[in-house]
């Protein structure tokens, strides 16, 4: 089987969603190493799931927010939540 191509963003997107579901926000403002536009991060995650890599969902976020600020914050939002498919496990961590 032929491994996919995957940039470094895609990578640590896959890495990142390896152990649970996260969703975009939470991956934008808190996860990601690198600061990036939400536009970017949504268009990379869209990708994933087009090449079957993740599937994706809408569903709430309850809990406590950290973003990069360090300031924690309780938040309830609705958000799309990225999840791995057995190929997207293989390929986060065949790399």
């Amino acid at each position: 089987m032929t491994r996919p191509q995957l940039s470094n963003l895609e990578h640590e997107l896959l890495q990142l969603c390896s152990t649970s579901p996260e969703t975009t926000t939470t991956l934008h403002e808190e996860m990601l190493e690198s600061p990036l536009e939400r536009s970017v991060v949504e268009s990379a995650l869209r990708g994933l799931v087009d090449r079957g890599l993740m599937v994706t969902y809408r569903g709430v976020y309850a809990g406590v927010h950290r973003p990069r600020d360090g300031t924690p914050k309780d938040r309830v939002y609705q958000d799309d939540w990225w999840e791995l498919t057995p190929a997207g496990q293989q390929a986060g961590w065949s790399e």
